[in-house]
């Protein structure tokens, strides 16, 4: 969800006050920050959530619903007996 969120995303920094020596003030680095600008993979990078690693994330919610179908299963046959 997170990554769903902020791939795509380009957010706006907080002007820096006067006399700052920095003209915006952001909370993640990114490659646009001279521009006063976020993009959302910089802050996907900062919590360590990869874009990359979908079929990952894919296979673990696989293995979570085959592991619940078996206990689910399970719980059915001991019931009956």
């Amino acid at each position: 969800m997170m990554v769903d969120e902020f791939a795509d995303t380009i957010w706006e920094c907080d002007v820096a006050p006067a006399g700052s020596t920095q003209q915006y003030n952001c909370m993640f680095p990114s490659d646009l920050q001279a521009q006063g600008k976020i993009r959302g993979t910089a802050v996907l990078e900062a919590y360590n959530y990869g874009t990359h690693k979908t079929g990952e994330w894919v296979g673990i919610m696989i293995c979570i619903i085959v592991a619940y179908r078996i206990l689910g299963y399970l719980v059915l046959r001991i019931r009956k007996i």
